[in-house]
């Protein structure tokens, strides 16, 4: 649709027919084609007028980001592999932080939680209501505010607020070029060396898949204890 109609859509203006039907949500994230967005390219006004301060050095840059979104829109509970501030500019949103820890407790598949935070069905993810629920960090941004969100946080993005939530994301890379996947545009790919880890690991649990029980479990406890103590890593509080 054309922008302006999009933007009067997200203002809820009178005069528009829903596409879909009663209750429908809008959203948009700025794309530069197969390139990484930089809202200094995509939106220089825009750019001009934020006067965005370069808190890492130039070269760590990754990726800027514009969205803008119908209140009440969710985005779906997920983690960056790039360090993230987020500046809001209209609006409200909420968002909620889980810390790295609670990764195995999250039901992930890739990059993105599984799990329907914060209306998931009591006992459908029983791991997370256990391990990761009472971990969870919540903030509230209004205009003018920022928020970092470091790399491999996950974070649930709630626009809270009457209105149009108006927001521009900002991603840094934590490391050199070479540590991250070079056709990453979005910053959500595995790093170099972790992909290589899970590639290994998987290798390992085909391996491992030809022995019976109990012979494959407990070689698959001696590996993870054996990588766990190479890299003086704690599984649990027992390893």
């Amino acid at each position: 649709m054309a922008f302006g109609e999009f933007l009067d859509r997200v203002s809820e203006r009178a005069g528009r027919e829903p596409l879909i039907g009663e209750g429908e949500r809008y959203y948009l994230r700025s794309v530069d084609g197969k390139a990484r967005a930089d809202v200094r390219r995509t939106h220089p006004g825009l750019a001009r007028a934020l006067e965005l301060e370069c808190v890492w050095p130039e070269t760590r840059f990754h990726s800027s980001v514009l969205r803008i979104s119908s209140s009440e829109t969710t985005l779906q509970t997920h983690f960056d592999t790039h360090d993230n501030v987020l500046i809001q500019l209209a609006g409200e949103k909420e968002v909620t932080l889980f810390p790295p820890e609670v990764d195995s407790y999250m039901y992930v598949q890739g990059s993105s939680s599984r799990v329907n935070y914060p209306n998931d069905a009591p006992g459908e993810f029983p791991l997370f209501d256990k391990y990761a629920k009472d971990a969870a960090l919540k903030i509230k941004l209004r205009p003018g505010d920022a928020l970092f969100i470091p790399a491999f946080w996950f974070h649930h993005v709630y626009a809270s607020g009457d209105g149009a939530s108006v927001a521009v994301n900002v991603f840094f890379r934590t490391f050199e070029p070479s540590a991250y996947n070079p056709s990453d545009i979005y910053g959500n790919k595995d790093l170099v060396a972790g992909k290589e880890a899970c590639d290994l690991a998987s290798r390992a649990g085909s391996a491992l898949d030809e022995l019976p029980e109990p012979f494959r479990s407990f070689y698959a406890r001696r590996a993870v204890k054996a990588l766990a103590n190479q890299l003086a890593v704690r599984i649990n509080e027992e390893w």
